[in-house]
């Protein structure tokens, strides 16, 4: 289900929604990434606000390791 379709429903019902987004060691590392949520964000309806970004393991021991 994407999100245009299940957060107005919540909306309605009254309900908050955060949806976790999953980030790379290469997205966060892409200085055109940011943009590119954000056109995501509004492609969608989606409040920058609803969501929680994630930063995967392989980050942590990528940096681990430098």
């Amino acid at each position: 289900m994407l999100p245009a379709e299940f957060i107005p429903v919540a909306e309605e019902t009254g309900r908050n929604i955060t949806v976790s987004i999953n980030i790379s060691a290469k997205q966060l590392r892409d200085l055109t990434f940011p943009f590119k949520l954000n056109q995501l964000l509004e492609k969608h309806g989606v409040e920058s606000s609803s969501i929680k970004l994630e930063i995967t393991e392989s980050l942590l021991i990528l940096e681990s390791d430098n």
